[in-house]
């Protein structure tokens, strides 16, 4: 992990499970719930939205993050395959929430990752 690089093993150790929560839930959960997206999704230039297109709330940011992620993972990481075949392109942790991830407009994604997010989504 690139955090646990970045503070000398402090991050992601089994030292420190209550300040790798924190982390995760300020990373995932928060980003999700107020920007739309994390950092990398920014960089990406996709957002996750909810079903009438806005950015959905921390309420809703919980389950997507925390439940369905845990259950997608354990899985054998099925549940976030299951993007590469499912119509709209939604993970069981977006299913699980009713969230879709989706280009942001006029963020100019390059390559593969722009044409696979651009694909017509109903």
């Amino acid at each position: 992990m690139i955090l646990n690089r970045l503070t000398g093993g402090a991050v992601g150790s089994p030292d420190s499970p209550v300040q790798d929560v924190f982390i995760f839930f300020g990373y995932f959960v928060l980003f999700t719930g107020i920007f739309g997206q994390t950092p990398g999704k920014y960089a990406a230039g996709i957002v996750v939205v909810d079903r009438d297109g806005r950015v959905p709330s921390v309420a809703l940011a919980i389950p997507r993050e925390i439940a369905g992620r845990a259950i997608a993972t354990a899985a054998l990481g099925i549940g976030l395959l299951w993007i590469i075949y499912d119509q709209n392109r939604q993970g069981w942790h977006d299913k699980l929430a009713g969230t879709f991830v989706v280009t942001k407009p006029n963020s100019g994604v390059p390559g593969l990752l722009g044409r696979f997010m651009r694909k017509k989504r109903r």
